[in-house]
């Protein structure tokens, strides 16, 4: 889809990110931090956000062992 891949791509390069989500009896399926989520069911076409929380270190500390 050429539309989802110029939105991916408008803030710069993705970054592939696995997500494993966990099963609910809520309306979209899934378990969530708040509220019980959307009314509806999510599929692998439902838009989202998220954010990456990392430990606060050094750049450089990502490339040494």
């Amino acid at each position: 889809d050429a539309r989802l891949a110029a939105q991916f791509a408008r803030q710069g390069s993705p970054i592939a990110v696995l997500v494993q989500l966990e099963g609910s009896a809520t309306a979209s399926g899934y378990r969530w931090s708040t509220a019980g989520g959307p009314p509806y069911p999510l599929d692998s076409t439902t838009p989202v956000t998220g954010a990456v929380h990392l430990p606060a270190q050094r750049p450089v500390d990502w490339l040494l062992p």
